[in-house]
């Protein structure tokens, strides 16, 4: 048994592994961990506080973020624009 906190802190943690095993082993940078989204949803949080995101694969994983204002305008803005018109800083590598 291990506490939520640590618990959670690990589970945050294994994304940054993986990656950084395929980084050494391929020093180009040019792979990723990637799962195929198989289902999404978008809740509005209590008080105006946001929104959330969920994203979830096939297999069972699943993640959530709470979206502000902001976060879900520009990620709207992105999911609209065609590849060529994502400015570099929303396509880079967030680590």
């Amino acid at each position: 048994m291990l506490p939520f906190d640590t618990l959670s802190g690990l589970l945050m943690t294994l994304p940054r592994i993986l990656q950084s095993a395929l980084d050494t082993r391929f020093s180009d940078g040019s792979l990723r961990v990637v799962q195929l989204l198989d289902a999404w949803k978008l809740e509005q949080l209590e008080g105006d506080r946001g929104r959330l995101l969920k994203l979830g694969t096939t297999d069972g994983f699943e993640v959530a973020f709470m979206l502000t204002d902001a976060h879900a305008g520009s990620l709207g803005s992105a999911l609209l624009a065609t590849p060529n018109d994502i400015p570099p800083s929303l396509t880079g590598r967030p680590h």
